[in-house]
């Protein structure tokens, strides 16, 4: 009976680890795309400091540098998005998100968009989508 707790115990461990290890990666590979080297790159080498912490194996960190500076096999996808706007009581408003799929990213943020309109502080063209890519 005791060995069922151990498994469940050793799953939720592998799962949290996972988690921090799939947000190491992702930041590496967005900060390798300013360049590969870290000690030209401070972002870069804020995230190794990082994931290095949290014990991401250096096989993994090496596949993220490798992806993001484009000399993998995979080669990112992501974008960079910025959302400009007011939110009720004029209070202004800036949301920057990297995504895969900027269709997607708007049709979520859409629900609190409509929901700042309702209040009559926001009108829907004043949440501008702006796209920079480096």
């Amino acid at each position: 009976m005791g060995r069922q707790w151990l498994h469940a115990k050793r799953e939720v461990a592998s799962l949290k680890k996972s988690k921090t290890t799939s947000k190491y990666v992702r930041e590496i590979t967005l900060a390798a795309r300013q360049g590969s080297d870290p000690a030209l790159n401070a972002r870069l080498a804020t995230a190794l400091d990082r994931a290095r912490k949290e014990s991401v194996a250096k096989d993994v960190i090496q596949r993220a540098i490798e992806k993001g500076s484009g000399a993998g096999a995979g080669k990112d996808s992501l974008e960079h998005m910025v959302f400009e706007g007011y939110a009720p009581h004029k209070v202004p408003v800036i949301v920057e998100v990297y995504t895969d799929n900027h269709s997607t990213k708007w049709a979520l943020w859409r629900p609190t968009i409509r929901k700042w309109t309702r209040t009559g502080k926001v009108r829907r063209s004043r949440l501008v989508p702006t796209r920079w890519r480096s």
